[in-house]
């Protein structure tokens, strides 16, 4: 997120749109990975209903940075939140 939109609710809007386009798409969960100590992109993921799966990995092969998944699952039709996939494919 640019610096000038932070704190502006631009990530949360992003992030709606994403779970209403998923929910027409009938998805069933979603996946995504977040770096540790991104605090901010954590507390978005949760207002958003994502827990953490305990699952971790290296941010890249070799490097001490790891990240962690965090999850969302499905939700009755018509909720406007994202329902599916994964945010990066191939991954975990």
């Amino acid at each position: 997120m640019a610096p000038a939109a932070r704190s502006r609710g631009a990530a949360d809007l992003l992030v709606g749109a994403a779970l209403s386009r998923a929910d027409e798409l009938g998805l069933t969960g979603l996946r995504l990975w977040v770096t540790e100590g991104n605090d901010p992109a954590e507390r978005l993921y949760v207002r958003h209903g994502f827990t953490r799966t305990g699952a971790v990995q290296p941010v890249r092969e070799g490097e001490d940075a790891r990240e962690f998944e965090m999850a969302r699952a499905a939700t009755a039709a018509g909720d406007q939140r994202w329902r599916a996939g994964s945010a990066r494919p191939g991954r975990g």
